[in-house]
């Protein structure tokens, strides 16, 4: 496809105007249709995902078209052209490098049903998301999940942020636009556990009526009592509350494991990414 020969000069384009809405009003998970975008920006974002994503549009400068086009998928729409001040307006920078200038328009994929994302004659493993608002660490969590081969995530779909924020996007390194995803609320959650028989494992800050985490890592009674389920649902709580007795009232209290992860020098609680990183590999074992 051949770029363009008219090169945006102004940042009041409608294009432009298009473009940095995107980047300052991320699309909801809950709003997401067939038409939803999100906006990749920088060298390093678009050159990895866009190698296995192809882009709606990408909008670079003159100088950098060429390289683009030997190193990334030829965009849908094609490539727009622009001066470095502008692709900086989009972006939201004062300062860059040429070379960074460039920013891609992503389709968004719309979330799953809980049968579309649960294999059938495999165990289960997911990752659910709940009242999250740090995008970075969302982000962290997804690009765990996908890396330890987690099926995919339930977002709860209130107060928990988007996964296309940009920051989020950043963090997951491009995950957000991979992994499957299954948005709804408890109601849903607890319908899909008994459906598809799956424990709830549920991260608690106390050790009180909960399960030291390496006791899940060998040959004990808590371990031979989840081998009876297809797989579990791992359930990464607020970063400041964590995930009340309230919010799992409509969980069969069967199927509900509180874990704790043990901790020296009076700590008593990690980073919600980080805790879930150590509860997911530590759970791939019972798969």
């Amino acid at each position: 496809m051949q770029a363009s020969q008219k090169i945006t000069t102004s940042t009041s384009n409608t294009l432009v105007k298009r473009l940095v809405r995107l980047r300052n009003e991320p699309v909801k998970l809950a709003s997401v249709t067939s038409a939803s975008t999100a906006l990749l920006s920088g060298f390093k974002l678009v050159n990895e995902i866009c190698k296995n994503i192809r882009p709606q549009l990408v909008l670079t400068t003159p100088n950098s078209v060429q390289n683009w086009k030997q190193t990334i998928q030829t965009p849908l729409n094609g490539y727009e052209l622009a001066e470095e001040r502008v692709i900086r307006h989009v972006m939201g920078v004062n300062n860059i490098n040429e070379n960074e200038a460039i920013v891609a328009e992503i389709t968004v994929p719309q979330p799953v049903t809980p049968n579309q994302l649960i294999a059938k004659k495999s165990k289960t493993i997911i990752t659910a998301c709940y009242h999250l608002s740090d995008p970075g660490n969302l982000g962290t969590i997804m690009r765990t999940s996908y890396s330890l081969g987690c099926q995919g995530m339930f977002v709860f779909d209130q107060d928990t942020v988007t996964p296309y924020n940009e920051k989020c996007t950043r963090a997951s390194r491009g995950v957000n636009f991979l992994l499957p995803i299954v948005c709804g609320n408890w109601k849903i959650l607890a319908k899909m556990l008994e459906d598809y028989n799956l424990a709830c494992i549920i991260t608690s800050t106390s050790d009180k009526n909960s399960i030291q985490l390496d006791r899940l890592s060998s040959d004990t009674l808590e371990r031979r009592n989840l081998k009876k389920f297809d797989g579990f649902v791992v359930v990464l709580g607020s970063e400041h509350h964590g995930v009340t007795d309230h919010a799992v009232k409509d969980i069969n209290p069967s199927r509900v494991v509180n874990v704790h992860i043990p901790m020296a020098h009076g700590f008593d609680s990690l980073n919600v990414s980080v805790a879930g990183s150590i509860i997911l590999y530590t759970l791939k074992s019972l798969l």
